[in-house]
């Protein structure tokens, strides 16, 4: 659910909740964006979590990349324990949720998070239409780009090629 939402012909600000992380997030809603569609994306945010089984495919790519992403930065930015998938994610604060006008059906969005271990770019997640399609530094991607043009994507990194 959108909380505090100021609209302007530019999009909207406000705020979030995100109970997967127990917090409320900064909402950036840019361009010509319809209340309803804003509206879907944060319900979809607030029912990120893995107890859904419609999500938990979804979140399971995400925390598998976040770890990816997290090992290519340990050796050098983060020297200590190997740390498990779920561990990992206590040691991400998420910060943002950019809605963006879509391009093409269903719903797409990202999200910006601060890392212990990735102070300088942080980390983005992009989800779209139930699928995890972008975790790497935050970019300020967008959601609707075609995937192969995302770099450091950590969804794709190690994977095998389609």
């Amino acid at each position: 659910m959108l909380i505090d939402m100021e609209w302007s012909d530019e999009g909207g600000e406000g705020s979030a909740a995100f109970p997967f992380f127990h917090t409320d997030v900064e909402v950036l809603v840019s361009g010509e964006v319809e209340v309803a569609y804003a509206e879907r994306c944060a319900k979809v945010l607030d029912g990120l979590n893995l107890s859904q089984n419609s999500q938990l495919r979804l979140m399971l790519d995400l925390m598998s990349a976040t770890w990816r992403y997290w090992r290519s930065r340990r050796r050098t930015l983060f020297p200590g324990p190997m740390l498990q998938p779920h561990e990992v994610l206590k040691t991400v604060h998420p910060t943002g949720l950019v809605i963006m006008p879509p391009s093409g059906t269903g719903y797409a969005f990202s999200i910006e998070f601060n890392c212990d271990w990735a102070k300088e770019h942080g980390m983005g997640w992009c989800i779209r239409n139930d699928e995890a399609i972008y975790v790497g530094p935050y970019q300020d991607n967008d959601p609707w780009a075609d995937i192969d043009d995302f770099d450091m994507n950590y969804v794709r990194l190690g994977l095998p090629s389609k």
